[in-house]
């Protein structure tokens, strides 16, 4: 039986706490350093560590941390036809960068706003940063692709899929949740010898609080054929947390710096996954207030 567990102290007690050298990762929602974040983080231009600043201890004490970078970083004009198209500039990466971002998933709904070239603007973007990125590629073999990572002797594939429906063109770029993909990619990674295996999905209906029942069987679907952690994004609100054969899901982390048509007081949701030196894995969820006209876009913990 599916059992969710609907925040904080409940979901740690799933699992013993061990000591020893744990590795941390950390995972934020949907972020856009562009719209209106630039009329309010005035802050952030001065200094490019400020929209992290209040967050800085618990990034420092993460091993890995992980976002939605739901945009495109570009200077191109050619947008496609859309109700909502987000960018940024390349310069603005430095604010990642201070914020000591290490990865973020592009499989989201904005990627391809601005077209082949914006998407292909942003790969370089990321790679000049020195950022690295998932879920999207000049072709769809590199979306598909995982991005590896080694902590602590511990080897890590990151995989990403989105909701591309907007332009058909994307899913040549973007990818998209298919569960055979989904389900292929993840068990060449545990083929090849990786020890864990974390997937990002975007996916879900904005402004709904709890995952819809093909969000959960997918997510249960990715689990059974060897994800170990999944996390969600895209609803803009954050929803519940599971435990489905030990493995933790959270269905969506809503928004974190999403500058990119909210001026309002937004809750978003951090969370912290922790691979136990035992190898059992915990969640721990993080609620953040995103107050953009108290704290400029500034993130801190509820």
């Amino acid at each position: 039986m599916t059992r969710f567990v609907f925040f904080f102290a409940s979901l740690l007690l799933s699992f013993p706490v061990f000591a020893g050298s744990d590795i941390k990762l950390l995972f934020a929602g949907d972020t856009t350093l562009g719209g209106v974040y630039h009329s309010l983080a005035n802050d952030a231009q001065r200094n490019p560590g400020f929209s992290f600043q209040k967050l800085a201890p618990r990034i420092a004490a993460s091993d890995y941390f992980i976002l939605n970078l739901e945009t495109t970083v570009t200077e191109h004009e050619g947008k496609i036809p859309k109700k909502f198209n987000f960018k940024m500039g390349s310069s603005d990466l430095a604010i990642l960068a201070a914020g000591r971002v290490n990865l973020v998933s592009l499989a989201n709904n904005h990627t391809f706003d601005y077209g082949t070239q914006g998407l292909f603007d942003t790969l370089d973007a990321l790679d000049g940063a020195g950022i690295a990125h998932v879920g999207a590629g000049r072709t769809l073999s590199a979306a598909r692709t995982a991005h590896r990572a080694t902590l602590k002797g511990k080897t890590f594939a990151f995989l990403a899929y989105g909701n591309m429906n907007e332009h058909a063109a994307a899913e040549q770029y973007v990818a998209y949740r298919h569960t055979k993909h989904v389900v292929d990619d993840i068990q060449q990674e545990k083929l090849a010898g990786v020890d864990y295996v974390v997937v990002f999905f975007h996916w879900g209906v904005e402004r709904d609080t709890v995952p819809r029942a093909q969000e959960i069987l997918l997510a249960h679907t990715a689990v059974d054929a060897g994800a170990d952690i999944i996390v969600g994004a895209h609803p803009h609100v954050p929803q519940p947390l599971e435990i489905y054969k030990g493995k933790p899901i959270a269905y969506s982390l809503g928004n974190f710096i999403f500058g990119g048509n909210r001026r309002g007081i937004q809750e978003g949701l951090m969370v912290e996954a922790t691979i136990h030196t035992n190898g059992a894995i915990t969640m721990l969820p993080i609620p953040l207030i995103i107050d953009p006209q108290k704290t400029h876009y500034q993130p801190y913990e509820k």
